[in-house]
């Protein structure tokens, strides 16, 4: 058993390693990242050198099948929460039911015709239906289209479409009138926990955040709920990650209000969960053969052409490059195509149609990039120059802390900036938020140190020499407003905000070094 276990780690570990080269190695030539950590599992399992089999190593598994109700609970939180905030239009509402309903059914028909299994091809055509909204907000981030027209159109029928995807998705397995019934009791149930739990769940998160001692107490619960709420979805008849995906709905305010619960579930999922999960995929696939990647291909030809044709009749004036950020891919869809593999009501997957599928979403998330490759720089604003240029052409401040600092010091920093760099031995190790000091002490605040709040936030670093851009994008990926400035040895120089840039930009003067 003590040997298993220890294999089962050293596996783990291995995993995760790759899976977090490959991510770093898709991201320089271009392509999304989730592209690589899939690539990495195919290697790593059968389908190439067979080092890690998923289901003979089942701690290995137990963590790929939790990332899927992680990154849904993240995913809830911010972008299903958005959707269903707003109020789209009826033309909208019509395109983005045409959205989910025409890839489903082109791809169902193909699926059911190879497999004979018509619940599992429509569960097929769903996931392949459903846009993945996350990877298409951060291109349109990064090319400077996320407010535009076209931004907020091709944004818009994304998040709806995968909200109907994803109560589509609860509802498939057994008789026509069992799926019709499902679909209209998982509706009513959706809406009716919004309501609810948007209200409710906050509040029993208040209630345990003033009732105990213990610290980060709350914070423990969500991680608790996340974990046990799958098992008694499963009981009730639905999706484990969809309840997830609605228990981060429940959560979205709360988290709002409490920035450093998300930074941490980020940091955990996504430096932990995110890699082993898209290497899962990868693990499960088997040996990629002629008919699964012709069967891939017919995939993709139908989804393209299907996902375009939609997008093209709802605005004639969108560009056809921006309408291929319909057809990415890589969030909630890998997510609900892993669920199957343990699916009882669907069938048992063949590996063949698996591995085709899994073909099909690294195919359509790689056209969907290729046409902004190499574009953000050019075209995150008309004066490209001034991202090219060095950070250390800004005035970055000399505002940081060390860890034998008071918290009154920091405290006092606080108050005139939204979040303080922490050094130790001169190398930043994290950052200070007002959220974090909420807590303390004022009495105390004068004798404890900074040391005593450990482990801090991870405070993203970009070296005097970088450009303005790299330091952009490494804010927008670590979500901070503040980026530690350093030297070629690693030691502090300064504190660069966000808003230190945007208001460089805005002049377009740069302070000589």
């Amino acid at each position: 058993m003590v040997e298993y276990v220890s294999i089962s780690a050293l596996l783990l570990g291995l995993t995760l390693l790759i899976a977090k080269m490959g991510e770093d190695l898709a991201k320089r030539i271009g392509i999304p990242s989730f592209i690589g950590a899939i690539i990495a599992g195919i290697i790593l399992g059968p389908a190439v050198l067979n080092i890690v089999n998923p289901e003979e190593l089942v701690y290995i598994k137990l963590f790929i099948m939790l990332g899927i109700d992680f990154l849904l609970f993240i995913a809830g939180a911010e972008e299903l929460s958005e959707a269903l905030s707003k109020k789209p239009g009826k033309k909208t509402i019509a395109f983005s039911i045409l959205m989910i309903l025409l890839p489903l059914i082109v791809t169902a028909i193909f699926v059911d015709t190879l497999t004979g299994n018509t619940p599992l091809a429509i569960a097929i055509g769903i996931i392949m239906g459903i846009v993945s909204v996350g990877p298409m907000i951060k291109t349109l981030i990064e090319i400077g289209e996320l407010k535009t027209s076209t931004g907020v159109k091709l944004v818009t029928i994304g998040l709806l479409a995968e909200t109907l995807g994803i109560i589509a998705f609860n509802a498939v397995g057994g008789s026509s009138w069992e799926m019709a019934r499902a679909v209209v009791v998982t509706t009513v149930f959706l809406v009716f926990l919004y309501y609810i739990g948007k209200r409710l769940f906050p509040t029993i998160l208040h209630a345990v955040e003033r009732a105990s001692w213990a610290g980060e107490a709350s914070f423990a619960v969500i991680i608790a709920l996340i974990l046990t709420t799958g098992y008694l979805a499963e009981i009730l008849g639905f999706n484990a990650a969809v309840v997830s995906l609605i228990l981060g709905v429940f959560a979205s305010s709360y988290l709002r209000e409490r920035p450093d619960h998300m930074e941490k579930l980020k940091a955990f999922t996504y430096g932990f969960f995110e890699p082993l999960f898209f290497a899962g995929i990868g693990l499960y696939m088997s040996k990629i053969s002629m008919s699964s990647l012709i069967i891939a291909g017919a995939l993709v030809a139908l989804l393209m052409f299907t996902k375009i044709i939609v997008v093209k009749l709802y605005d004639r004036s969108i560009e056809l490059r921006y309408a291929f950020l319909i057809l990415s891919k890589g969030g909630i869809d890998a997510a609900l195509l892993a669920s199957i593999l343990d699916s009882k009501k669907l069938g048992e997957m063949p590996p063949e149609i698996y591995t085709a599928a899994v073909i099909t979403i690294i195919a359509l998330a790689v056209m969907s990039a290729i046409p902004f490759r190499g574009a953000s720089r050019v075209e995150m604003g008309k004066n490209a120059s001034f991202w090219g240029q060095p950070v250390k052409n800004l005035s970055y401040l000399p505002i940081y802390v060390d860890v034998e600092d008071t918290l009154k010091k920091a405290s006092s920093l606080l108050s005139e900036y939204p979040s303080i760099v922490i050094v130790k031995d001169g190398e930043p190790v994290g950052y200070l938020t007002q959220s974090d000091l909420l807590y303390i002490d004022p009495e105390l605040a004068s004798k404890l140190r900074i040391a005593v709040l450990e482990p801090f936030k991870p405070v993203p670093i970009v070296t005097e020499n970088e450009s303005i851009y790299r330091a952009m994008i490494k804010l927008y990926e670590t979500e901070s407003n503040v980026i530690a400035v350093v030297d070629k040895n690693g030691k502090i120089k300064g504190a660069l905000y966000a808003r230190q840039i945007l208001e460089a930009l805005s002049r377009q003067k740069l302070v000589s070094e």
